[in-house]
C-alpha cells in the first residue's frame, strides 16, 4: 500500500506529528474542505489522483480542440499533441479574503517602513544563519519577542524563514549523531515555537518534518526554494509535508497559476509580484556552489547570473553587437498591473522581493501594492488593467518612483521593470543583456564634453521622465563597464548650470530638450585623474542614467573570521585518535602563543606510534563495491554504453532533452538485455502535468524523478489495494536531501527505491548521511561520482533570445534543434546549454566535476550507486572513461590516474574544459563542522578554550574532571567521523591527492607547509584524519556557528596537487592490458 510515510528525527525517515493535544494527526493542515476524502490505512487519498487518472483516459479526439492547438508549434508536436489539456476547464478559485500584502525586512528601519506602508505580512530571517538572505542584517533570536510585539501590536503577521538547505549537524546533536535537540536548526525551531510567529517559510523537508514535530502549532509555508510548479507538487508539500500554503515559482505565467489554485483548491496560493528575478529555477541553481563554494541553497547566492558571457555557437564565437554581454541576466518584476488577474487566477498572497533592499524600497513597494489590491477587490476587478493604469498607480507611488528606487538592466527602451513570466515566456523583453544592476531613470545623453573643466552637456531624451537634477544627485555614464566594486560607474553633480534661455523650476526637475552642464566630482581622485576619466570614459553619444544612491557604490558584507592563536584556530587543530584518554589538572598558557596550539594538541591528541604505523589503504578488500550507472544525453552516448561488455554496467539511464531518439535507445537498451531507465524534466508546469503517460508507456525498469510534483504523480499513479504497482522511482539531485532526515522521508515512499543526494552536499557529508541512514539504505543512495554540475535550470531560453527574434516556441523557429550552444566565462570556459521538450534550457559547467578521490570513502561509507553523468563527452571517449570509473572502484587503477585521464577529456567543440571535485570538494568551512566545530562545541560548553585564553598568571585553567569530559566529549565527534576518515577523503584545498597517499600526512597528500605540522596532525594523518583548514574562498556559506571560527588561509598553492600527476595520466592510451583483462574477468563472474 501507499501508506504515508512516519519521518522522524530519532530514527531518520520516520517523524510523527502530534497536536497539541499530543494525539497523532494526519500531516495534512487542511482537512476541512475535503482534503482528508477516502483514507486508506494512513494515506489520503487526495481528489488530484481521480484528477491524473481522469485526465490519463482523456481521447484524442478532445485534446484536439484544446486551446489554440498551440501543440503544432511544440518541438516534438506529436508528444506534446497527446500532452495537451482539455478545453473544458473547471471554474477558476474564487478567494473568500482579500489576499496579504507581504512584504521583506533586512532589519528594523525596513520593518518598521513595511507596518507605515500597509503589509499585511512581514517575512524576515533570523541570525542563526539559516535564511535565504544571509548577508541581510536580519534579527537576533533575542529580539524576536520585541518583533514579534511591535508587529501584532500593529496588526500584522510575522513570518520567519529558515528557507534553506539544512544538513545533517544541524539537526542532529553534533556530538552525538542520533540525537536531536542541540543542532542550530532544531534551536531555532524551539526559539520559534516559543513565540507568536504567525508562519515558519521553509526550504528543507526535513526541517518541515521537524518543525511538525518540535513545534506543530507553527504553521508552514513552503518556499519556492522548493521549486513548486504544478498543483501536483502544491499538493506533495501540503499533504507529505504540512504545509499550509507554497510559494510558486516565479516563472509561473498568470494561466498557469490559476490552474496550480484550480487543481489545488485547499492550498494556499503565494506569489512573487515585484523585485529581483532569478534566471534559474529556485532552488535549482547551484551556479555559486560550482563557482563560489557558496551556495544558494544556503542564502549565499554569487549571483553568477549577473556575469558577462560570450555566446559561441556551433564552436564559432557570435558578435552580439550593442555591448550585450549579460546574457542571463533578468530584469526585475513589477506586476503592478496585473494585481486584478492575479487575484482573478486565486493568488492570496502577493509577495515582494527585498531583504537586501533599504527602508525607501519597502516603502515604495509595500505602498503601491496595497494600494493597488485595496482597489482592485473593492472595485471591478475584471475591468482589464494595463501599464500605467490611472487605477492602479497613485501620485504617491508611480511606475517611474519603482523604477528610480530599484531596477535592473535599464537601457533607453525599457526602464528595468517587466512582467517577468506572468503573460508567459517573453524571452526578447526579459533579459536586455546590456546592465546587470540598477542604474536608475534615463536622463539624456551626453552632447559635448570638455575635459579640461570636468564638465559636458547634457541633452534630455524625448523618452526620458522627469527627475530632479541637482549637486549631490547621482549620474550614471551608459559607457562604463562593470569590472567589479571598485570600477568607476558615474559621480555626484557639484555643479548645475543652464544655458541662455533655458528654464527651471527650483529642483523638479528641466523642461523637455533643456541642455544642462554638470560637473562630476569623482571622490577621492586628483583633478589630472578626473580630466583623464573624464575624457577616457565619457564621449559624446553616451546615455546618462539618474542614480538615487549619491555614493554610487556597493558594499559587500564580510565575514570576518577570527586570526590564529584566537579561540576559533585552536579548536580548530585539536584532535585525538578513538580510543586514548588523557587527563591534566591544570596549565597556564600564554594567549596567541604557539604554546596555546601545541600543549592542547598533546593533550587531545597524544603522540601514538601504533597510529603512526596504520597507514590508511586505497580501497579494502572487504567493503561492498557499489553498482555503476550511466547517464546518457544524446543516442550516440547511449549506443557507446551498449557496445561495453555486458555486466560493466549496471543501469543505462537516458536523459534525452528533446525526447528525440529516446524509444529507439530504450529497444536498443532492451535488445542488449541492459537494465535501462528513463529521465522525467526536472520542472513540470500545469500544461504539461501528463507527462507521465509517454514515460511510463515506454516501459522502462524505472523512472529518475526530478521534481516533487512528478514524484507525487508517480507514487498517486501506482497505488493500489495490492501496495504499489507503479514502475520503479529513482529520486535525483533535484529533491534536495541535503539530511538523513530528508533521505530517509524519500527512501521511505513507497515505490522509490534509490536517491541521489543534492549537489549542495560534500563529500564527507554524504558520508555522513550514509552513516545516519543505516546500511540498508545507505545501499540505495546513488552518488553522481561524475558530472558537469547543473549550474542553472531556466525557463528563460537563451536560443531564442539570441538566435532568433521570437518569444517562445510559437515563433523561435527552435534554434536549439540546429545549433549547439556553450556560454563562455570570464575565465575562457565553455558551459554547455540544453533545451529541454519544454524549451528550458539547462548551463552545464564546463568544468567536470570527479569523485575520482572519494570512491573509496563513499564505498566504505556503504554507497550502493556510483553514477556517471555525461553531457558534453564524445562518443568516442565514452568507453574508455566507464571502464576507468569501473577500474577505480574497484582499487584496480589509482585515483590520479583517472583524475588525469578526465582532465584531458574535451568537449564537443575539441575544447579540453579541466576537472575539479566541485561540490565534493569538502568546502573547508563544513569540514570544519565535522571535526573541529564539534570539539568547539564540547570543550565550549565547559568554558574550557575561554579560559585557555586568560592571560599568563591568571586563572588556572580547567580542573581534571572537566577537561576530561571535553575530551571524552571531542573524541565522540572523532568517532562519528571515522568512516570517512579511514577511507582518505583528501583534504580542501589541495586540489588531486593520491588515493595512496591520501590521509597519510605526505607531502603528496597535503601539499608543502611553509609553517611546521604540529605532533597532532601527524598523528591524525597517521590515522588518516587530516588537519582543517578553513578556506576564505569557503566562508560566505558558513553558518552562524562557524562563522565564528578561525580562518587560517592555506599556504600551499591550491594547483600542487594537479601538478603531482602523472604526465602520461591523460593520454588514455596507458589503459595497460592488465587492467583490461581484470576488467574482462569481472565481466565474466
Amino acid at each position: 500500500m501507499l501508506s504515508r510515510p512516519q519521518p522522524g528525527l530519532h530514527a531518520p525517515g520516520h517523524v510523527v506529528s502530534r497536536s497539541r493535544s499530543g494525539q497523532i494527526r494526519q500531516p495534512s493542515c487542511r482537512e476541512a474542505g475535503g482534503v482528508g476524502v477516502g483514507r486508506r490505512r494512513g494515506l489520503t487519498l487526495l481528489p488530484a489522483f481521480a484528477l491524473l487518472r481522469r485526465q490519463g483516459v482523456t481521447s484524442r479526439a478532445a485534446s484536439k480542440h484544446s486551446k489554440q492547438d498551440t501543440w503544432k508549434r511544440r518541438k516534438n508536436s506529436e508528444l506534446y499533441r497527446e500532452l495537451e489539456a482539455d478545453s473544458a476547464q473547471a471554474a477558476p478559485v474564487r478567494l473568500l479574503q482579500k489576499p496579504e500584502v507581504l512584504a521583506p525586512a533586512g532589519g528594523w528601519p525596513q520593518l518598521r517602513a513595511a507596518v507605515r506602508a500597509g503589509a499585511d505580512a512581514v517575512y524576515f530571517g533570523l541570525d542563526v544563519g539559516l535564511n535565504a538572505r544571509a548577508r541581510a542584517a536580519n534579527f537576533t533570536t533575542d529580539e524576536l519577542p520585541e518583533v514579534m510585539d511591535f508587529l501584532h501590536s500593529h496588526g500584522v503577521k510575522a513570518y520567519v524563514t529558515l528557507n534553506v538547505l539544512v544538513f545533517d549537524h544541524e539537526l542532529f546533536d553534533p556530538l552525538d549523531s542520533g540525537r536531536p535537540g542541540s543542532g542550530t536548526a532544531v534551536q531555532a525551531l524551539q526559539v520559534v515555537g516559543d513565540t507568536n510567529v504567525d508562519a515558519l517559510i521553509v526550504q528543507d523537508v526535513g526541517l518541515a518534518l521537524a518543525c511538525r514535530e518540535l513545534c506543530p502549532h507553527v504553521p508552514v509555508h513552503a518556499s519556492t526554494q522548493m521549486s513548486i510548479t504544478s498543483a501536483s507538487g502544491a499538493l506533495f508539500a501540503n499533504e507529505l509535508l504540512g504545509a499550509e500554503r507554497v510559494v510558486l515559482g516565479r516563472e509561473l505565467s498568470l494561466e498557469e497559476i490559476a490552474a496550480v489554485a484550480r487543481d489545488a483548491p485547499n492550498v494556499e496560493i503565494e506569489v512573487f509580484v515585484h523585485g529581483a528575478l532569478c534566471v534559474s529555477y529556485s532552488g535549482q541553481c547551484f551556479s555559486s556552489e560550482a563557482w563560489g563554494g557558496r551556495s544558494a541553497n544556503r542564502g549565499q547566492c554569487a549571483q553568477a547570473c549577473r556575469l558577462p558571457y560570450g555566446l559561441i555557437k556551433d564552436g564559432e564565437l557570435v558578435d552580439l553587437g550593442d555591448a550585450t554581454r549579460y546574457l542571463l541576466s533578468p530584469q526585475d518584476l513589477m506586476a503592478l498591473e496585473y494585481v486584478p488577474a492575479l487575484i482573478d487566477a486565486g493568488a492570496g498572497c502577493f509577495k515582494i522581493e527585498g531583504r537586501l533592499k533599504g527602508e525607501e524600497y519597502v516603502s515604495l513597494t509595500t505602498a503601491a501594492y496595497r494600494r493597488a489590491i485595496d482597489r482592485a477587490w473593492d472595485g471591478d476587478s475584471s475591468k482589464p488593467q494595463g501599464p500605467g493604469s490611472e487605477l492602479l498607480e497613485t501620485p504617491e507611488v508611480t511606475r517611474a518612483a519603482l523604477a528610480q528606487v530599484f531596477a535592473r538592466g535599464q537601457d533607453e527602451e525599457n526602464d528595468g521593470l517587466s512582467p517577468g513570466f506572468l503573460e508567459g515566456p517573453r524571452h526578447q523583453r526579459l533579459v536586455r543583456g546590456l546592465a546587470p544592476k540598477h542604474r536608475g531613470v534615463l536622463v539624456g545623453r551626453v552632447r559635448a564634453v570638455q575635459a579640461t573643466t570636468s564638465s559636458f552637456a547634457l541633452e534630455l531624451a524625448p523618452g526620458a521622465v522627469a527627475v530632479p537634477l541637482r549637486p549631490g544627485a547621482g549620474i550614471f555614464f551608459d559607457s562604463v563597464e562593470f569590472k567589479g566594486d571598485d570600477a568607476v560607474l558615474g559621480g555626484k553633480i557639484s555643479k548645475l548650470r543652464l544655458p541662455k534661455g533655458g528654464a527651471v523650476e527650483s529642483s523638479q526637475g528641466l523642461e523637455k530638450g533643456a541642455i544642462i552642464f554638470v560637473r562630476v566630482d569623482f571622490q577621492g581622485a586628483t583633478a589630472q585623474e578626473r580630466r583623464r576619466r573624464l575624457g577616457s570614459e565619457v564621449k559624446p553619444g553616451d546615455m546618462v542614467w539618474r542614480n538615487k544612491d549619491e555614493a554610487l557604490e556597493e558594499r559587500a558584507r564580510m565575514i570576518t573570521l577570527s586570526h590564529p592563536g584566537t579561540k576559533g584556530s585552536l579548536s580548530r587543530q585539536i584532535r585525538r585518535p578513538p580510543s586514548e584518554a588523557t587527563a591534566k589538572r591544570s596549565l597556564e598558557l600564554e594567549p596567541g602563543s604557539s604554546e596555546v596550539v601545541d600543549t592542547l594538541s598533546r593533550l587531545v591528541v597524544p603522540t601514538l606510534p601504533p597510529f603512526r604505523q596504520q597507514k590508511t589503504s586505497f580501497m579494502q578488500s572487504e567493503l561492498p563495491v557499489p553498482r555503476l550507472t550511466v547517464l546518457c544525453r544524446n543516442p550516440e552516448q547511449a549506443a557507446a554504453v551498449l557496445a561495453l561488455p555486458r555486466g560493466l554496467v549496471y543501469e543505462l539511464q537516458l536523459d534525452f532533452l528533446e525526447a528525440n531518439g529516446l524509444q529507439e535507445s530504450v529497444a536498443a537498451a532492451r535488445a542488449a538485455t541492459q537494465r535501462v531507465a528513463v529521465c522525467l524534466p526536472r520542472v513540470i508546469k500545469p500544461n504539461e502535468d501528463r507527462l507521465w503517460q509517454f514515460y511510463r508507456r515506454l516501459q522502462t525498469d524505472a523512472l529518475l524523478v526530478r521534481g516533487s510534483g512528478a514524484l507525487y504523480q508517480m507514487l498517486s499513479l501506482g497505488e493500489s489495494d495490492q501496495g504499489y504497482e507503479g514502475p520503479e522511482v529513482i529520486g535525483d539531485f533535484s529533491l534536495n536531501a541535503a539530511n538523513a532526515v530528508s533521505a530517509g522521508f524519500y527512501l521511505g515512499l513507497p515505490g522509490l527505491e534509490r536517491l541521489t543526494p543534492t549537489h549542495d552536499l560534500s563529500a564527507m557529508q554524504i558520508c555522513q548521511m550514509a552513516k545516519r541512514l543505516g546500511p540498508e539504505r545507505a545501499g540505495r543512495l546513488e552518488v553522481v561520482a561524475h558530472q558537469h554540475l547543473p549550474i542553472f535550470h531556466t525557463e528563460h531560453c537563451v536560443f531564442a533570445r539570441f538566435l532568433s527574434k521570437g518569444n517562445d516556441f510559437t515563433d523561435c523557429g527552435h534554434p536549439c534543434e540546429r545549433s549547439s550552444l556553450h556560454l563562455r566565462d570570464s575565465n575562457g570556459k565553455d558551459h554547455k546549454v540544453l533545451a529541454d521538450m519544454g524549451c528550458r534550457n539547462t548551463v552545464f559547467n564546463a568544468k567536470a566535476q570527479s569523485a575520482a578521490m572519494d570512491l573509496a570513502a563513499f564505498a566504505a561509507a556503504g554507497v550502493g550507486f556510483l553514477r556517471l553523468e555525461l553531457v558534453d563527452e564524445p562518443a568516442e571517449s565514452v568507453a574508455t572513461l566507464v571502464k576507468r570509473y569501473h577500474a577505480a572502484a574497484r582499487g584496480r587503477l589509482s585515483a590520479d590516474k583517472l583524475w588525469g585521464f578526465v582532465a584531458q577529456l574535451t568537449d564537443s567543440n575539441g575544447r579540453c574544459q579541466g576537472v575539479d571535485r566541485g561540490s565534493l570538494d569538502d568546502a573547508s568551512i563544513e569540514r570544519s563542522q565535522g571535526h573541529a566545530v564539534q570539539c568547539k562545541r564540547a570543550l565550549d560548553k565547559l568554558g574550557i578554550l575561554g579560559a585557555l585564553m586568560m592571560p599568563a598568571g591568571g586563572r588556572q585553567v580547567a580542573c581534571k574532571n572537566a577537561l576530561d569530559k571535553a575530551i571524552s566529549n571531542a573524541l565522540n565527534a572523532v568517532d562519528d567521523l571515522a568512516v570517512t576518515g579511514a577511507a582518505g577523503l583528501s583534504p580542501k584545498g589541495t586540489g588531486p591527492v593520491s588515493p595512496k597517499g591520501a590521509g597519510t600526512g605526505s607531502p603528496r597528500a597535503q601539499g608543502s607547509r611553509k609553517g611546521r605540522e604540529t605532533d597532532a596532525a601527524e598523528d591524525m594523518s597517521a590515522m588518516g584524519l587530516s588537519v582543517q583548514r578553513i578556506s576564505t574562498a569557503k566562508a560566505a556559506e558558513s553558518s552562524s556557528d562557524t562563522a565564528e571560527m578561525a580562518a587560517e588561509p592555506p599556504e600551499q598553492d591550491q594547483h600542487e596537487g594537479e601538478e603531482e600527476l602523472p604526465a602520461e595520466s591523460g593520454s588514455g592510451d596507458e589503459f595497460d592490458v592488465a587492467e583490461e583483462e581484470l576488467l574482462h574477468e569481472d565481466h565474466l563472474r
